[in-house]
């Protein structure tokens, strides 16, 4: 089979692939990008994509890496809190 990742929330309009930051956030010029460890390729936003082969387990666990970072979408230079939420639902067909 295969499994699907999906993150929900509200992305940075014009760019599916950046989370928008949380409406107590003051740090206005960045969105966040998350990331398939290995590849470093982004998730898009509300979309459900295909995993890249990642590790298992002894148990038989499928070992997600993510990793996440600021993405500039506005010029200038960010200052304050940055923070943003995001539910995720793993799909296995």
């Amino acid at each position: 089979g295969s499994v699907k990742l999906r993150f929900d929330g509200t992305a940075v309009p014009g760019n599916t692939g950046l989370l928008q930051l949380s409406s107590t956030a003051t740090a206005p010029y960045v969105g966040i990008q998350i990331m398939d460890a290995a590849t470093q390729a982004a998730y898009t936003i509300g979309d459900s994509s295909a995993i890249t082969a990642q590790a298992v387990g002894s148990d038989g666990s499928l070992q997600l890496k993510l990793v996440a970072r600021y993405v500039a979408i506005k010029t200038g230079v960010p200052t304050g809190d940055a923070n943003a939420n995001t539910d995720f639902s793993i799909e296995y067909q």
